[in-house]
């Protein structure tokens, strides 16, 4: 009778360690993702913006319509919980790229006096 008391207990115990490290665990790990979330917000910012409209009205709306999906995209990760794997992000990624080759390419037309004309 005693070794059944003993090991009841034994068993009452375990499962009370094994909770306690199943629960630290978890906050552990949502700290971790919740730190990688931020950290992901942050570092994606949006596409640069300073395309003259007045010189280059083109590539001005090109930029313009970056920063639209951008901000699209952004309200797709709040609405989706941003559970997209990874996708939302690579796209605001591309956006970014995006900006500064339309920046890149404004810049290249201003030093390029042949794009005047006459």
């Amino acid at each position: 009778m005693r070794w059944r008391n003993r090991g009841l207990a034994a068993i009452q115990e375990f499962s009370w360690e094994k909770i306690k490290m199943t629960m630290r665990k978890l906050v552990l790990s949502g700290i971790v993702a919740g730190s990688l979330l931020c950290g992901g917000i942050l570092v994606a910012q949006k596409p640069e913006r300073d395309i003259s409209a007045r010189r280059h009205p083109n590539l001005a709306a090109a930029q313009r319509f970056c920063d639209q999906a951008f901000e699209k995209i952004s309200a797709a990760q709040v609405a989706n919980e941003f559970d997209m794997s990874g996708h939302a992000a690579k796209a605001k990624e591309l956006l970014e790229q995006a900006g500064k080759g339309l920046k890149e390419a404004a810049e290249a037309a201003i030093r390029t006096p042949s794009n005047f004309l006459f």
